[in-house]
């Protein structure tokens, strides 16, 4: 069984050889990786020897694998992470690139709303000469029609009042009634 004591039979305990007569003086090791006992001298780590190997516990088994799962998630998150300092960084550099755009656009449409305030200035002084225009417009056909058309009038009753007077001394015609 590899080295060990020349007097007694031997207990694996632990990961270690002890002899019978010591077992009960000796500490016992939770791990091989602890220190282990040897003719009265301290080892700090025993080796493993053969016929010394110990199956895990469940609750190893679980802390292996609890272990493992927290080694997986811990990637993962890395993972994600980094993904997520790239998408700011592009995100970041995306608003700066707008912001580099935008002010230029931003001081033309200025510029094109003084304007077109200027011409909507321009265009309201037109339009107000335009309605005096049309008012003084109406206002000369109103006395337009006032001056020829009672004179007009007139006329044309004088006309038709000496048509009628004329008719009316002429001898009646044969084929024409009245």
């Amino acid at each position: 069984m590899g080295a060990g004591f020349a007097d007694g039979p031997r207990l694996v305990r632990a990961g270690m050889e002890v002899p019978d007569a010591d077992v009960a003086a000796r500490p016992r090791a939770a791990s091989p990786l602890t220190l282990s006992f040897e003719r009265d001298r301290v080892m700090p780590f025993r080796p493993r020897y053969e016929g010394d190997e110990r199956m895990l516990t469940a609750g190893e088994v679980a802390g292996l694998i609890a272990a493992t799962g927290w080694i997986v998630l811990v990637c993962v998150l890395a993972m994600v992470l980094v993904k997520l300092a790239r998408l700011l960084t592009e995100t970041s550099k995306a608003v700066s690139d707008l912001t580099d755009r935008l002010t230029p656009l931003l001081d033309d449409v200025s510029v094109t709303v003084n304007e077109t305030n200027r011409q909507l200035v321009a265009v309201e002084a037109i339009a107000k000469d335009v309605k005096q225009v049309s008012a003084h417009a109406a206002k000369l056909s109103a006395v337009t029609q006032t001056i020829f058309t009672g004179p007009l009038i007139k006329v044309s009753s004088l006309g038709y009042g000496v048509r009628r007077a004329i008719e009316s001394r002429r001898p009646p015609k044969v084929g024409r009634p009245r």
